[in-house]
């Protein structure tokens, strides 16, 4: 999965992180993990 095809399952887990007025050591826990998935999968 490239970055393009990663937006759509990226942006909106940040977004919702950040509505949800998420600390940023969780933001930062949560997005390196998802980073790392969508790598993976690539």
């Amino acid at each position: 999965m490239g970055w393009s095809s990663a937006t759509t399952v990226f942006t909106p887990i940040a977004q919702a992180l950040i509505d949800a007025g998420t600390d940023d050591a969780t933001k930062r826990r949560v997005l390196v993990d998802l980073i790392r998935g969508l790598q993976q999968g690539d």
